[in-house]
């Protein structure tokens, strides 16, 4: 009798970069739980996202394809096609049952990255801001195997993110709502979509145990905005200096607002915060497994979507550009049993490897033609391997573009390719025809593409990897996409 196909578990930590991870993990008591599992797990140390923005790398994960081949893009159809074939289905078709539960509202129906899925659920907007309302596990916006609509939101949802611009009130208000509830029932203030861990439960309480399980989790907790925690005990002036600066990033990018040092280094604190908060619920997350009898033979992934910028070259938050500090991810496997554990790979990898990966450890067919490699292969150890990643503009229709300010929409809707190969990295924005090359080791000189044939053809390959990006004129997403895009922030 062949041995049930492992379970599989994929947590995305959305926002988190891979230097402040590692920086997180070294902070002393405070991630206890990864702590401890780290010597369990294949960490890949040089891992790359294929874009700086939730869509297209979600996509990329499920998909083992590069943005301009899966289509879920600003220069394409904003959502994943359905007939790309993707984790969800081609596990389901093995005889898996799936769950999808996601702070971020971008893993949804209205986007196709829930499709295939037995039973999905995801954060709405107001979660983001409002964390003194929970919602319970399974309730409003729940997808089970493609029936129902979308939660219809308040006409006032585009309204709140003002208080980006004014953290100290919305901080205000959700402490201040926080502490009218009885002390065992206050949310923490850190967390987004709490309902999680509860789900995944129920959820795994209802399939057999026979059955083999996918399950993938997005937490929030990195991204902003970033509100204080209400456990602790703060005077006003504490509380006052802890809620300083903005955090709107359409501000920043049309040059409404440059952040001072000392708001960036607010903001890097708070983020790290959110950083540590992602521990527990890690750990919440694999104890439902181990006390399903489910973990020994589970294949666990955790990473990134992207990184977060706090200042490096003017940039702030995520999207818009190919900057390593948006592409640099966290990535850990730890396979069924144990089996390798404690090794550093140093070869450079990308999110695109995850499905093939998945496939290869759990047996299922994966369909062909993916740009992802499986990472436990010969083919991980190549150093020669080209990685890219995208940029793709505004997350937004041409026709709402107007309100963007002093020429702003110029320089920032725009595309951006990066390519990476043995110790370069080469980035072109194809529009422009402009290119520019770096050592990404330090070590050497930047060299000319004129001189030197080798850069030139990787100069020819980013500038056309960016030409079929932006091959088709920008389609017009659905009134709901379009709507969803503007309640999380995207402008």
């Amino acid at each position: 009798m062949n041995a049930r196909p492992p379970d599989v578990v994929i947590i995305v930590m959305d926002c988190v970069r891979a230097d402040e991870f590692q920086s997180a993990l070294r902070d002393e008591d405070r991630m206890p739980f990864l702590r401890a599992l780290e010597p369990h797990v294949n960490n890949f140390e040089d891992a790359y996202t294929t874009a700086p923005w939730t869509l297209p790398a979600h996509a990329s994960l499920f998909t083992g394809l590069y943005p301009w081949e899966h289509g879920a893009h600003n220069r394409g159809e904003v959502r994943l096609p359905p007939n790309v074939p993707r984790l969800s289905s081609s596990l389901g078709a093995a005889g898996y049952a799936s769950g999808s539960f996601s702070a971020n509202g971008f893993i949804s129906p209205p986007f196709g990255l829930t499709d295939g899925f037995d039973v999905a659920e995801w954060g709405e907007w107001w979660e983001l801001y409002w964390r003194f309302i929970e919602r319970p596990a399974g309730t409003s916006a729940t997808h089970v195997a493609g029936s129902g609509p979308l939660w219809t939101r308040p006409g006032w949802r585009e309204y709140v993110h003002v208080l980006n611009r004014t953290p100290r009130v919305l901080d205000g208000i959700n402490r201040f709502a926080r502490r009218l509830r009885p002390n065992g029932s206050r949310p923490s203030g850190i967390n987004v979509a709490p309902w999680i861990e509860s789900s995944v439960h129920h959820w795994l309480e209802r399939v057999p145990r026979a059955r083999p399980v996918f399950c993938f989790v997005n937490l929030l907790e990195a991204h902003e905005p970033y509100l204080t925690e209400t456990s602790q005990r703060t005077g006003l002036m504490e509380w006052w200096r802890a809620t300083r600066g903005r955090m709107d990033r359409s501000s920043a990018i049309m040059g409404d607002w440059t952040p001072s040092p000392r708001e960036l280094d607010h903001l890097r604190r708070m983020y790290r915060r959110g950083i540590y908060a992602i521990d527990a619920r890690v750990g919440s997350i694999v104890r439902e497994f181990q006390d399903a009898g489910r973990w020994d033979n589970t294949l666990f992934v955790l990473t990134s979507d992207h990184g977060q910028a706090f200042g490096e070259n003017g940039m702030l938050f995520h999207g818009l550009r190919v900057d390593d500090v948006l592409l640099r991810i966290p990535l850990w496997i730890r396979l069924p049993h144990d089996a390798p554990a404690n090794a550093t790979r140093r070869s450079r990898v990308s999110l695109v490897d995850i499905a093939p990966t998945v496939y290869a450890v759990t047996g299922a067919s994966g369909p062909p033609g993916m740009s992802g490699i499986s990472l436990f292969g010969s083919e991980a150890s190549s150093g020669s391997r080209r990685i890219f990643a995208a940029a793709d503009g505004i997350h937004s229709e041409e026709s709402r573009l107007a309100h963007w300010a002093r020429g702003t929409t110029n320089s920032v809707d725009t595309e951006w390719i990066a390519l990476y190969e043995r110790s370069w990295k080469v980035t072109v924005n194809p529009s422009r025809e402009t290119c520019t090359i770096a050592d990404v080791n330090g070590s050497a000189l930047a060299p000319d593409p004129e001189k030197n044939p080798e850069v030139a053809s990787l100069r020819t390959e980013a500038l056309r990897v960016g030409r079929v990006l932006r091959r088709d004129p920008r389609k017009h997403a659905s009134k709901e996409v379009e709507e969803r895009l503007k309640s999380w922030g995207y402008d």
